[in-house]
Order: structure tokens, then C-alpha cells, then sequence
């Protein structure tokens, strides 16, 4: 493994996108936690977010880029716009993942991501599945790569492309299921919800590492990285400014 400890940070947050807007003085203090730890460990720190978070965030990223006018309908929307716009060697973290000593990137392999999801699939993935076979029988058929089987998906918590030939195979597929997913899954009137994006991302994501036969790596499993991720509602457990 080809071990790189200054690499590019791309933090985001966005009060614009849907679930994104509640909890906001709490996930502030998140990200300054988060934000502070990868620039004491020597990573430059950029930041994508909305007019609103840039202010909050100001003296705590190296570089801003104001996406307020971006028309984001998923929460992964704005990490996978990050990545059609930055040079291939960013790294998309969340603003709950907590540095405890620099983050390496393997170059070695296709695609870098956080870790495996297993250990809660059937509770958080299964039911949302079961929501898009319900209300698109076809959607395996008309959805290329889709394999409804698997029970596995990859937390993008952490997420860098080695390849731009894979980044961009990956980046396309998202966005003809998105698209698939609002035309022809969501009923009318209603809402995406975190978990949407979570299936149209973590999960199809794992598809296409299988299909592909794609080299993946996980960070989680670098002897060298020490980090810990609150995901989800974990993180409401903690006080930041404790870690």
C-alpha cells in the first residue's frame, strides 16, 4: 500500500438539501472538531457547503466553495459533485469522522471507502429495498448493475477514486439511478429521505464493485489509520468537544 499521510480533505454540508436542516448548531460543532483534527495532522481542509455553513465554518477550512446556487436532491449529491469537480487525489470525508492520527489512502487499489456495512443491513437497507422492488417490480430489470441480493454496501463516510475512468463509470451510473429513482420509485409529492440516497450511493455502489470486479480498500482496516466514525445518530450521544 502506497501510503499518502497529506492528503486533500473535501468536508461538505449543505442546510439546502433535504434532512440536512435540523441539528444544525449540533453538527456545526461536529465538523469544527472534525475540521480542526485533519488540519492539526497536517491535511488541507476544503469545504463545500452552503452560504450559511461557509460563515459558521470560517477559520476552519483552507478553501471554500459556496454551492447554495446547486440544485442537490440526495444528501450524497453535493460529495459526489465534489468529486466530479476536484482533481482525482480528493478525499470526501463527513464531518463526523474524528482524526487521531493522519489519514492514508491506499493507491493501489480502484476505489478507497470507509469500511463494509453489514452489521445493521437488514434493519437500515433491507426494508429500503424491499421500498423500491414494491413500487417498481422492474427496477432490477430497468436499473443496469442492480442486484437486489446482496447484503453488503459501502459506507462512503470516507471516499477516494484512484482511477478517473472508474471514478466517472461510478459518478454516471449514480445519476441514471437517481434519475430512475425519481421518475419512476418515489411517489409523487413525497420527500427523499437519507435512506434513498444511502441505497442509491452505499448500496449500488457494492454492486458495481461486484460486477466490475473492482480492487477496493477499506481505511477502517489500515493498521496505520486511527479515526472513529459517529455515524448516523451515534454521534448524538457524544459531546465533540469531549473527543
Amino acid at each position: 500500500m502506497e501510503q499518502i499521510q497529506k492528503v486533500k480533505l473535501a468536508f461538505s454540508f449543505s442546510t439546502k438539501i433535504n434532512n440536512l436542516n435540523s441539528k444544525i448548531s449540533e453538527r456545526i460543532e461536529w465538523y469544527k472538531v472534525s475540521m480542526s483534527r485533519a488540519r492539526k495532522f497536517g491535511h488541507q481542509v476544503i469545504f463545500y457547503g452552503c452560504n450559511t455553513m461557509l460563515k459558521a465554518l470560517d477559520g476552519y477550512y483552507d478553501r471554500g466553495v459556496d454551492v447554495s446556487n446547486e440544485n442537490f436532491r440526495l444528501i450524497d449529491d453535493l460529495k459526489i459533485f465534489i468529486h466530479e469537480n476536484e482533481p482525482i487525489d480528493i478525499v470526501t470525508i463527513d464531518g463526523d469522522v474524528v482524526l487521531n492520527k493522519p489519514l492514508e489512502i491506499d493507491k493501489s487499489v480502484d476505489i478507497v471507502f470507509d469500511q463494509y456495512e453489514e452489521f445493521d443491513f437488514y434493519t437500515f437497507y433491507k426494508t429500503q429495498l424491499n421500498f423500491f422492488q414494491k413500487n417498481n417490480p422492474n427496477i432490477e430489470k430497468e436499473v443496469k448493475y442492480l442486484n437486489l441480493n446482496y447484503e453488503k454496501a459501502c459506507n462512503v463516510g470516507i471516499l477516494s477514486f484512484n482511477s478517473e475512468h472508474i471514478r466517472d463509470l461510478f459518478i454516471n451510473n449514480y445519476f441514471k439511478f437517481s434519475k430512475y429513482f425519481f421518475d419512476n420509485v418515489l411517489p409523487k409529492g413525497e420527500k427523499p429521505v437519507l435512506r434513498h440516497s444511502c441505497v442509491i450511493c452505499q448500496y449500488y455502489m457494492y454492486c458495481l464493485v461486484k460486477y466490475w470486479g473492482l480492487k477496493v480498500s477499506q481505511t477502517k482496516n489500515y493498521s496505520n489509520n486511527d479515526y472513529r466514525h459517529f455515524i448516523g445518530r451515534i454521534k448524538w450521544r457524544y459531546n465533540p468537544a469531549d473527543l
